[in-house]
């Protein structure tokens, strides 16, 4: 039996300067003092995150797969979630 678990792939954080607008790729996020780093599960996450944080979604068909591309706002803080789904194999 197989089963589909998505997982974080990539973690951007929004930095704000001033006028200008930067992003920076990093192994994790804290958000509600709790670390979510980049191989976490979407359940995980999901834990943490409220669906009123999600700001926005885009779906990628990639020759992999589907990327879902989440955007969050926690607190004043920005930052970009990008999952994938792997296939487990359960015995």
């Amino acid at each position: 039996m197989s089963m589909k678990t998505w997982y974080v792939i990539t973690a951007v954080l929004a930095l704000a300067f001033s006028s200008c607008a930067q992003a920076a790729g990093v192994p994790s996020i804290t958000a509600r003092g709790q670390k979510i780093p980049v191989g976490d599960t979407a359940d995980s996450v999901f834990a943490v995150l409220k669906q009123a944080d999600l700001v926005n979604q885009d779906v990628e068909k990639t020759s992999d797969g589907l990327r879902v591309i989440k955007r969050y706002r926690v607190q004043g803080k920005a930052f970009v979630l990008v999952f994938v789904q792997n296939a487990v194999r359960l015995s």
